[in-house]
């Protein structure tokens, strides 16, 4: 695998432009990649896409999959460090994203790049930001001011209709099964 790993290739296009060569990504993998304005990907020699990173057209959230035979080589973070790059160049104001907090490698690659705006500790969730340009810091001191303030609940359900609206790929899951409310 690091002898392969050695001819990989970073290259940025859009969703649209690598659709057909994302066989055995998740499909909630895939599906977020096709809205991507912006995509990063690492092919093989034989062109196969082995990772990949988007950002969503709307919100500028940064969604990131590694096939599981090529984890653990570094390719998150590489192709996250291109990604941020790339969107740097283009002059997005900002990045953000989230993880579950049981989802332990993700948050390593969360708490590398990004800067906490809050965590959702009902539902383990940790949302997370990187301002690229001063108009994005001066949005993360909002939001951080925010979050901090908000109730917690109310957090959720502000953030899950962002994302739903934005178009989001992951939706934070609110229960409101009985027992958890005790």
């Amino acid at each position: 695998m690091t002898e392969e790993r050695a001819h990989m290739r970073f290259i940025v296009g859009s969703g649209e432009q690598f659709m057909e060569k994302m066989q055995g990504f998740p499909t909630h993998f895939a599906n977020g990649f096709l809205s991507s304005k912006l995509l990063g990907v690492f092919v093989t020699s034989n062109a196969e896409v082995v990772a990949a990173c988007g950002v969503l057209r709307f919100s500028s959230y940064v969604i990131y999959y590694v096939k599981q035979e090529y984890r653990g080589q570094g390719l998150g973070t590489k192709i996250i460090e291109k990604t941020i790059d790339t969107a740097r160049k283009r002059g997005l104001a900002f990045l953000h994203s989230s993880a579950s907090t049981t989802n332990v490698p993700s948050l390593r690659l969360q708490y590398r790049f990004f800067r906490k705006i809050v965590y959702l500790k009902k539902w383990n969730y940790l949302i997370t930001m990187l301002p690229l340009t001063f108009k994005g810091e001066l949005l993360y001191i909002f939001l951080r001011l925010t979050c901090s303030k908000l109730p917690e609940i109310l957090m959720g359900y502000i953030i899950d209709f962002l994302m739903r609206v934005t178009g989001g790929v992951r939706e934070l899951t609110i229960s409101t099964n009985q027992t958890e409310r005790k």
